[in-house]
């Protein structure tokens, strides 16, 4: 209810305005009189009403030098000033302190309900308006790490609009003072892998962006960390221009090890890492990030887990591909192919193709690049189809790539096989899938693996991407096969399990950093998903070291 003061010397008219009025169904709350100005200040300051209706001649202080004395002090309200004489001077001032209303006594009930009315409007309206910044700031602040990341993925990918190099975006004001390198992480496509569900997929995503992101945070916390597609997470290194370039190369190479070891030992995944050069100006990191790829489409890296482009450098022949020489570099082929094949694009994805191997046109290419950049393409193909459901991972299985490799020698062999491999993969494909829902959906996991944690309820989400509740529940579960809440214990229970083994916690601090406050319930429900007890786990878990996964 809003709330209401009036200040008046004359005791009669106070207690006619308390009486005479239903305050409540205005929707009013009458919280206080005063019979002089000075005790109306006092009352005003103490309770902030909403709405002032204030008479002016009063004794030891008149109602506009109140109003003046309250405004100056930054105490708002909508005032309404009531006045037996007819004044010109007070009238103005009146005006100059922008009172809602200016009313002549004697005043009818009919008057002041009219007055009322326009002031409840006024203060509705501008409650409206409050309510409407509020919500648009809080989406400002929701978007903005979501535009950062898409001003560093375009960044990186090669991106030639202009407004990508215009400016650095606040967060990223201190490159201007750097060093840069790119490190390409390549998931390697597995028995494991390929042999996960749509489920473990998820879960396999978003533990290797966590397993990065602890890794980084504890060793190079200038850094920042973007998927390019599933397949591929690229990761953008920062150092001082002061820092000797050999000092920063030893540690990159340090941490790259470490993060294949974190992903065999914690998640049994393997991974491949590129690093491409450094660079002094950060307009030039998409070349680190082709660098970094074409280390990962090099035949001599394919028995090494972590490798530079310096090493590639000084075995280059005369007939190794420069990368120079391509307007469309692969991170960016990639990407652009990749979402075409997410979104069901498939004639943009051909195209895409065509205008990707058309830079190659009179250029000579080893055989080995050749072939390893058909085994990065099918890669690219296997990761967007666990993107969207495994309807056709039967035909993807069956499909023997080292084989059909083996006589891959020209990239006009290479167009062809992939234009065919897109037909044949995605041709039958139903095309009714809506990719608003797809994006809602990998929003809603994607909060799930940040805010498990706290206290989420499918309620919550839904408001946030203004869905309703029912059917969020309904396309979550096509997409992921399971529902919400299934969802979330998993997430939740699997960090659970992986908090238990490290051993450096007790179950109840386990139980609350996985979003449960009550131990025992957390104890029920781990047993109901994992088949053991918590205590049981942390009895059988092996001996390892507390410092985990340090450099």
């Amino acid at each position: 209810m809003w709330r209401l003061v009036v200040v008046d010397d004359d005791f009669h008219i106070l207690q006619g305005f308390k009486k005479a009025i239903m305050w409540e169904k205005f929707g009013i709350e009458w919280v206080g009189e005063a019979e002089n100005g000075q005790d109306g200040y006092e009352l005003i300051a103490r309770e902030k009403p909403d709405i002032v209706l204030t008479d002016i001649y009063m004794p030891q202080l008149n109602g506009l030098d109140m109003i003046d004395r309250l405004r100056a002090e930054g105490i708002e309200a909508k005032y309404i000033v009531l006045s037996g004489y007819s004044d010109f001077e007070y009238a103005r001032k009146a005006l100059r302190l922008n009172v809602s209303d200016y009313l002549s006594k004697p005043i009818t009930l009919d008057d002041l309900k009219q007055v009322l009315g326009k002031v409840l409007d006024e203060l509705n309206e501008e409650v409206e308006n409050r309510q409407e910044l509020t919500t648009l700031s809080q989406k400002i602040s929701m978007y903005e790490p979501f535009v950062q990341k898409q001003w560093l993925r375009a960044l990186i990918s090669g991106s030639t609009d202009p407004v990508i190099f215009a400016q650095l975006p606040d967060a990223f004001e201190d490159w201007d003072q750097q060093r840069h390198f790119v490190m390409a992480v390549e998931l390697l496509r597995t028995p494991r892998i390929r042999n996960a569900s749509l489920q473990d997929w998820h879960l396999f995503r978003f533990g290797i962006g966590n397993i990065i992101n602890e890794l980084l945070a504890q060793h190079w916390p200038e850094s920042q960390c973007i998927e390019i597609q599933s397949s591929h997470i690229m990761i953008v290194l920062h150092e001082p221009e002061a820092v000797p370039e050999h000092t920063s190369v030893d540690q990159i190479a340090a941490l790259g090890h470490e993060i294949v070891r974190c992903m065999d030992t914690y998640l049994k995944l393997q991974v491949r890492i590129g690093i491409g050069g450094s660079r002094l100006s950060w307009r030039e990191i998409s070349s680190s990030a082709e660098e970094a790829f074409q280390v990962l489409a090099t035949e001599g890296s394919l028995s090494e887990s972590v490798k530079f482009f310096s090493v590639i450098e000084q075995k280059r022949t005369e007939g190794r591909l420069n990368l120079e020489q391509l307007e469309t570099g692969p991170v960016k082929f990639f990407q652009i192919l990749a979402d075409s094949l997410r979104y069901m694009q498939l004639d943009q994805g051909r195209q895409t193709a065509k205008d990707f191997f058309r830079q190659f046109d009179n250029v000579h290419v080893d055989d080995g690049y050749v072939r390893n950049l058909g085994m990065q393409l099918w890669a690219v193909l296997g990761y967007a189809l666990n993107d969207l459901d495994d309807f056709i991972q039967d035909m993807y299985m069956k499909i023997d790539i080292q084989k059909e490799m083996e006589n891959m020698y020209r990239t006009q062999q290479l167009e062809e096989w992939l234009l065919g491999k897109l037909d044949q993969l995605y041709g039958n494909r139903s095309t009714n899938e809506n990719p608003r829902h797809k994006e809602a959906v990998e929003f809603m996991i994607q909060y799930i693996h940040e805010h498990y944690a706290e206290d989420i309820t499918l309620e919550t989400l839904a408001n946030k991407i203004f869905i309703s509740r029912n059917y969020l529940n309904k396309i979550f579960k096509k997409t992921t096969g399971e529902t919400f809440m299934n969802y979330l214990i998993r997430v939740r229970m699997e960090k659970a399990e992986l908090l238990l083994l490290q051993g450096k916690w007790m179950i109840y601090e386990v139980a609350e950093q996985v979003g449960y406050s009550i131990p025992s319930y957390f104890s029920t429900v781990f047993k109901k998903y994992t088949g053991k007890n918590p205590s049981d786990l942390m009895k059988d878990r092996e001996v390892v070291s507390d410092d985990v996964c340090d450099i």
